[in-house]
């Protein structure tokens, strides 16, 4: 199969026009300008299928269909495939659950089993781990049942942290922490391969939107200037998570997404936020939501200042990815209207707004977290390269989460995926 594009992005940056052949699954060659062949596949931009490299598949809470319980599953892996994602990195999760999904097709899954953590243990996919003879123990028995990664939560201690990266290391898996008791300096130190969410500058235990305001606070440069040094040192990666993190604080932006009906066969309560885009509608509906999702509501102080927190943030990913420290884009879907595909577009527009530009920016779901995460044929259009593409019909430009809204063809493995375009 030979593809012909106006423009690529092959994973580190632009090229194009040009054309590539497909043998199998694999990438064969980049053509010549001079080659004969026939193209049979035409779009105006290609690049390579995108890494979400944090997304629940399995694991998250909603009561499921009692005639299906894995329906909701099966939609968030189809939406992840239709908008490009062909390859998902899920930090917590049911390995059992997980077999069974890949058996279905669709994106690479990368599993991690429930996460290894101290007491009290504080999501559903959790493993009690409480000393480092635990970790070590815990971390081969995941390797021996298939784990792709090891996931460590936030009240594990930095013992149990060295305990564990030290196993897993023996079994040739990558670490990822949410980091708590073990700040984000002792984990890098610790050897883990990458820091989930962005590091707490508020206690373990502090509200979201107490962790993202206290950015904003001119008294905590002294310690995130320490976390950089301490990431920069040890090249550990960070999956920020900031479009996820936004709507855990901002219900309006979460209202106004424009793919919520997308959401409704995953987490079905997203069909009540539509209708609360109006001002009538918002009141009754933030009064209901907040019986079982409370949201904070912002006063103009706190919103100047979360937007003040979010250039902060943003300054110090940009100063981060400069000092190279590798970050890596993540949806952190399924959660309040952190839709899969689209959330990961959505990350990737916001590391545009942090100062990315849109090379950077595509690269953090494609070249980076594959070189991270140890999947050499990943994440590049080169020859030999597993053929995960995406075929688009308009040019991102310098707005990389238009391509969520742009007519695609998703291949995963050299063959057109059922349900693109």
């Amino acid at each position: 199969m030979i593809i012909g594009y106006v423009r690529s992005f092959d994973g580190v940056a632009f090229t194009g026009p040009g054309r590539i052949e497909v043998t199998g699954d694999r990438i064969a060659r980049v053509l010549a300008p001079e080659d004969p062949a026939t193209t049979d596949l035409t779009c105006r931009f290609l690049m390579p299928g995108l890494i979400d490299a944090h997304a629940a598949v399995y694991g998250y809470a909603e009561r499921p269909p009692d005639t299906d319980p894995f329906a909701p599953h099966r939609a968030a892996l189809d939406l992840h495939l239709r908008l490009g994602v062909t390859t998902v990195r899920d930090p917590g999760n049911s390995l059992e659950a997980i077999a069974y999904l890949r058996s279905l097709g669709g994106p690479t899954l990368l599993a991690s089993g429930p996460v290894l953590d101290g007491p009290p243990l504080s999501r559903l996919a959790a493993r009690l781990v409480r000393d480092e003879t635990e970790a070590n123990h815990v971390v081969h028995l995941h390797a021996a049942d298939g784990a792709d990664l090891i996931s460590l939560g936030r009240y594990l201690d930095p013992p149990c942290v060295a305990a564990a990266v030290t196993a897993a290391r023996d079994n040739g898996l990558t670490v990822a922490i949410d980091p708590g008791r073990t700040d984000v300096a002792q984990a890098a130190a610790a050897g883990v391969t990458t820091i989930e969410y962005l590091p707490r500058l508020a206690g373990p235990d502090a509200p979201p939107l107490d962790q993202l305001l206290a950015w904003a606070d001119p008294a905590t440069k002294a310690e995130t200037d320490r976390l950089l040094d301490a990431l920069a040192a040890a090249g550990t990666g960070i999956c920020p998570l900031l479009a996820a993190q936004r709507r855990r604080v901002l219900l309006k932006e979460a209202v106004n997404e424009p793919a919520l009906d997308d959401m409704v066969p995953i987490m079905p309560y997203h069909r009540h936020l539509k209708a609360m885009r109006g001002s009538v509608g918002y009141a009754i509906g933030r009064r209901m939501l907040n019986e079982y999702l409370p949201m904070p509501t912002l006063d103009r102080a706190q919103t100047d200042t979360l937007a003040r927190a979010f250039d902060a943030i943003g300054a110090w990913l940009l100063a981060a990815r400069e000092r190279g420290v590798p970050v890596l884009a993540g949806s952190g879907s399924p959660g309040l209207a952190a839709i899969p595909g689209h959330g990961l577009y959505g990350e990737l527009q916001r590391l545009v707004s942090a100062g990315f530009d849109t090379a950077a920016a595509l690269a953090a779901a494609t070249s980076v977290p594959a070189r991270v995460l140890g999947l050499a044929d990943r994440g590049r259009i080169a020859p030999r390269a597993r053929a995960d593409l995406v075929l688009v019909d308009t040019d991102p430009g310098e707005a990389p989460g238009a391509l969520a809204h742009t007519t695609r063809r998703v291949l995963v493995g050299g063959r057109l995926a059922e349900g693109t375009a």
